[in-house]
């Protein structure tokens, strides 16, 4: 069974710089540290990081409608693709 891995979207394989960046600007990026330390703490186990997971998962969601809520105001598409 394949297990839930998050996505950046916006990340290039390997690009680790472009990551961080991202993970900031999306608000989450403590939660996505919690959740790093978790996995490393318990050699990647995911079911012993399952609060941090969703935690960090919460905190997506909310800045993806966030994102969605004020294109909608603004009479655009949700800015999903961030500038380089």
């Amino acid at each position: 069974m394949a297990q839930d891995v998050p996505v950046c979207l916006d990340c290039k394989q390997g690009d680790t710089a472009k990551h961080g960046q991202v993970l900031e600007e999306s608000g989450c990026g403590a939660l996505y540290e919690a959740v790093d330390a978790c996995m490393m703490a318990h050699r990647g186990n995911v079911s012993d990081c399952r609060r941090e997971w969703s935690d960090f998962r919460s905190c997506h969601e909310l800045q993806k409608q966030e994102r969605k809520r004020k294109a909608a105001l603004q009479g655009g598409k949700p800015d999903t693709a961030r500038q380089k």
